[in-house]
């Protein structure tokens, strides 16, 4: 009963069924993830080196610690697939969020805070002659 999976076989039937699934209101950026543009880092040599000092200076839990990897730099290393893509889609429209920055706030509340000075400032207030 033991079988070998073949892993890119599966990884092929996965993103045919990601594509078959998403709707038609997903905009066309979603469905081509290979257009999406990713800096890939080749710190490969830097990080040996930089770990044979590391193991030499602190103990391997220590190590083990400080090369987890949870920098962005590192989850935004590999390329998206289709299977991280949105199958859905309900995205706001651009006029609304252009409309959104033209809106004056305006604060109808009351002022209900105390002043802050004791005494009035005779300058502030109305002159009188």
């Amino acid at each position: 009963m033991n079988k070998d999976i073949d892993y890119d076989e599966l990884e092929s039937r996965a993103k045919e069924l990601y594509a078959r699934i998403q709707g038609d209101d997903v905009p066309s950026r979603f469905r081509q993830p290979d257009n999406f543009s990713t800096q890939a880092l080749n710190l490969g040599a830097t990080n040996a080196s930089l770990k044979q000092a590391m193991l030499s200076t602190t103990t391997p839990t220590e190590a083990a610690k400080m090369f987890y990897s949870t920098t962005n730099s590192d989850y935004g290393s590999c390329d998206p697939s289709i299977i991280e893509m949105p199958t859905q889609w309900s995205g706001s429209k651009t006029t609304i969020s252009r409309m959104q920055n033209n809106i004056v706030y305006r604060y109808n509340g009351f002022n209900t805070e105390m002043d802050k000075e004791r005494f009035m400032d005779p300058y502030v207030t109305i002159r009188r002659k």
